[in-house]
């Protein structure tokens, strides 16, 4: 669902057939993300009166080793720290995700961002979202997103066990599909047609 990057450009990234460095553009807007992300997250901490906290280690689902996630922070239950638990298979001490967004200026007022306080927010994310839920075990997430570097506005996601329950089985499909069998995916863009 990413309008980052096709299934044909995530295999060969995880086969390690694509060698290519992003362009100058992707490589502002990484710089910026990054540069933004713990501000944005500061805000959110500010404004929310919470502590937030890294958790600086690969999330791994206990019963699917495919299944990863990197978030960036965790919004702590009051006098605790978080902690990955590999006996639980969760993340401990925290009582929700918080994933952090910046978007062009114009962007929130497209079709694809609702309401502050609501789940409405481009497809990608929310699955993100869900993904990174189904892997923490919290039962929530929140997007902070900064809008053209002065608007914040805060969305949140509840958790959805069906659908990601879903999303695991199919990552598995996929991955023992085309990684393990190495098989490329179909092409689904000029691109991938050309790459392939």
């Amino acid at each position: 669902l990413s309008p980052y990057k096709t299934g044909l450009q995530l295999w060969m990234e995880k086969t390690g057939r694509d060698t290519a460095a992003p362009d100058g553009d992707a490589l502002e807007r990484m710089h910026w993300g990054v540069v933004l992300e713990d501000v944005v997250a500061r805000h959110y901490s500010e404004v929310r009166g919470v502590k937030i906290q890294r958790i600086n280690q690969q999330l791994v689902h206990p019963q699917c080793a495919i299944a990863q996630a990197n978030i960036d922070r965790a919004v702590l239950e009051e006098g605790k720290r978080a902690r990955w638990d590999d006996k639980a298979g969760r993340v401990i001490g925290a009582r929700n995700v918080l994933e952090v967004k910046t978007a062009h200026a114009l962007a929130q007022n497209g079709a694809d961002w609702g309401e502050a306080g609501t789940d409405e927010v481009p497809q990608h994310y929310w699955t993100q979202c869900q993904w990174y839920m189904g892997i923490t075990g919290l039962p929530f997430a929140d997007l902070a997103v900064l809008f053209g570097g002065q608007k914040f506005v805060t969305y949140t996601i509840p958790f959805e066990r069906d659908l990601f329950d879903d999303m695991l089985a199919e990552a598995d499909r996929w991955w023992k599909a085309h990684i393990v069998a190495d098989l490329p995916p179909p092409a689904t863009t000029e691109d991938d047609a050309r790459r392939l």
